[in-house]
């Protein structure tokens, strides 16, 4: 994989969400909690699900996952042993 061109690319540094330029931090696009429990072969590539975003767009994008995460919780019926019981 890492003679690919896609690999050999020069990366960009502009945000994935809004295209702001610098200090963009990394967001996992599949929480590591989620990414745990990915089979094998699933984890054996390289990650190609994290992407560049400003910090006003990586606060948007972290409170849509914990929304996103919550309903997931909710609709598979499980809770992680040492959370809080949800109001």
């Amino acid at each position: 994989h890492f003679l690919d061109p896609l690999y050999l690319q020069a990366g960009a540094s502009h945000c994935a969400g809004c295209g702001a330029e610098g200090n963009n931090l990394r967001f996992s696009i599949v929480p590591p909690a989620f990414r745990r429990h990915l089979v094998l072969q699933l984890k054996q590539f390289v990650r190609h699900d994290v992407v560049l975003l400003c910090t006003d767009c990586f606060r948007k994008a972290e409170a849509a996952a914990a929304a996103h995460t919550e309903a997931w919780i909710d609709e598979l019926g499980v809770r992680h042993p040492d959370a809080p019981p949800k109001v």
